[in-house]
């Protein structure tokens, strides 16, 4: 986890207070959504790319608002993923609307969402007991399984943008900011040479990147997107950042951030497809965690998010080191 939430949560303030969508403009999204007048809006700081509101109508109706101001956001490719995974069994929110608007020169792409009761895991993981938490996370792993079995026909992200032949071809995309990766890390104070050792051992073991089908994969399954009720979970959010690609990656990705406050084995006793779980398992884990710290340094140094770049140098160092 990051180490400083302090120093996070002031890097979320200040990139949320630049957002301020009109009221009266959420309001209509609303209604055009559910059909019904809005009573109740709370902004919701959270998330490192959109506004976020929670809104209740007149007939009692919880919604949440997602506010886009990219010039290419990922609503419709999520949408998409989303429509897969409740096909699948996965509690996912069901998206009511997308849609464009205007405020005054910026160009809003607004997503309305069902709202699934719960609270995030992330700030029940401090209070819960250890039977009650493996339990969550094995239910999560069960989840997750679920997301992973569904096969789709792209490499990488979902939206079209990028093509790649294969998983590999989309690991060592990274190859392409490999200048801006070292500049990244020179100013954290990591030596150019670790950044190389890192390439050289992506490659050493490229094999490790060859699958044979793109599964889908969360992109960020972590316990701020896992929500629970009543000691059992309710509901999977954010497959913004969704991929296909090898199963692996999404637990890498929960270790990187969460290492043994959230054990990867209590979220394997769920999992439903024990055969990930092979002889090369550690290795790929190892090596999906050293590419999100190259990955990672290069864009958290590009959003100014200290935080982020602080966590991820101990991450990245302890990594190779594990080499």
């Amino acid at each position: 986890m990051v180490p400083s939430e302090d120093l996070y949560q002031k890097y979320l303030e200040k990139k949320h207070s630049s957002f301020q969508t009109p009221e009266e403009l959420i309001e209509a999204v609303v209604k055009k959504a559910t059909g019904s007048e809005p009573t109740l809006i709370n902004r919701i700081i959270a998330g490192e790319v959109n506004e976020v509101y929670g809104v209740t109508t007149q007939d009692n109706k919880d919604v949440i608002v997602r506010i886009s101001r990219q010039a290419k956001n990922n609503f419709e490719t999520e949408e998409k993923v989303i429509r897969l995974a409740r096909m699948a069994g996965v509690p996912a929110p069901k998206v009511l609307l997308i849609e464009e608007a205007s405020s005054g020169p910026q160009n809003l792409t607004f997503c309305v969402e069902g709202k699934i009761e719960g609270e995030p895991l992330l700030s029940l993981m401090g209070s819960m007991d250890k039977s009650a938490f493996k339990s969550i996370a094995s239910e999560a792993g069960e989840i997750l399984s679920k997301i992973h079995g569904i096969v789709v026909d792209k490499y990488g992200p979902q939206d079209g943008s990028r093509f790649f032949e294969t998983w590999g071809d989309y690991i060592f995309n990274i190859e392409k900011r490999r200048l801006g990766i070292t500049t990244a890390a020179n100013l954290m104070g990591i030596e150019s040479g670790l950044i190389s050792e890192s390439f050289k051992l992506l490659w050493e073991n490229k094999e490790m990147f060859q699958i044979n089908k793109a599964h889908l994969l969360h992109g960020d399954f972590s316990p701020k997107h896992i929500l629970i009720a009543d000691g059992h979970v309710t509901g999977i959010l954010d497959f913004e950042d969704a991929k296909g690609g090898d199963p692996v990656r999404d637990l890498a990705r929960l270790n990187f951030f969460y290492g043994d406050s959230f054990p990867i084995e209590w979220l394997k006793a769920g999992y439903q497809n024990k055969d990930i779980f092979d002889k090369n398992f550690d290795l790929k884990m190892k090596l999906y965690r050293l590419h999100l710290g190259l990955d990672l340094l290069g864009y958290y140094e590009s959003e100014k998010n200290r935080a982020g770049l602080i966590h991820t140098k101990e991450r990245f160092i302890k990594e190779l080191e594990n080499f």
